[in-house]
């Protein structure tokens, strides 16, 4: 049980420690379920990638020198390859997006899908609630959205837009 101060709040540390037990939670069952997505599709007879993201960013056109927007997903040097081998941009044809809200964090997985050749491509990823606002504005002016790919070193490994860009944002009052 938490200690609490004379007016009954829980201390700030206490709040710093159980926000993080409850993101580390919720990016555990985020990892654990994007598993079990694959395995589904592994019985269906697909091919299945599954890759935990290292940092998951929003990127808004005002933060670059670029007019690039979207959802950026930075995955560990070990799964590049593994990545590049898998994905065709021009191929994939249909993508999913499972989320969950915890403590105004944004954990989802998304699936890339080529049905043609029955690969799919899951990277699960986390990020900030409070960003959303930015590249939903921006998606609403272009009528798109883009999912970029990069290593650490900021090589990109690959970029989808999605005219379709809805599933991937939370909805307004999301918490």
């Amino acid at each position: 049980m938490v200690d609490t101060t004379e007016e009954g709040e829980i201390p700030p540390e206490e709040r710093i420690r159980d926000e993080m037990g409850v993101r580390g939670e919720a990016w555990q069952q985020t990892n654990e379920e994007m598993e079990l997505l694959a395995d589904e599709r592994r019985e269906e007879g697909w091919e299945a990638v599954t890759i935990p993201a290292l940092h998951t960013s929003i990127v808004t056109k005002d933060m670059g020198d670029d007019d690039e927007f979207g959802i950026e997903y930075v995955l560990p040097d070990n799964y590049a390859g593994e990545f590049t081998e898998s994905f065709d941009p021009d191929a994939v044809s249909e993508y999913q997006v499972y989320r969950t809200i915890a403590n105004q964090n944004v954990f989802q997985v998304i699936e890339l899908l080529t049905p043609e050749i029955e690969t799919v491509i899951m990277i699960a990823g986390m990020y900030e609630l409070r960003h959303v606002g930015g590249i939903k504005q921006n998606a609403e002016e272009e009528g798109e959205l883009y999912t970029f790919v990069r290593t650490i070193d900021g090589t990109r490994l690959g970029m989808l837009k999605h005219n379709d860009y809805q599933p991937l944002l939370p909805r307004p009052g999301a918490e």
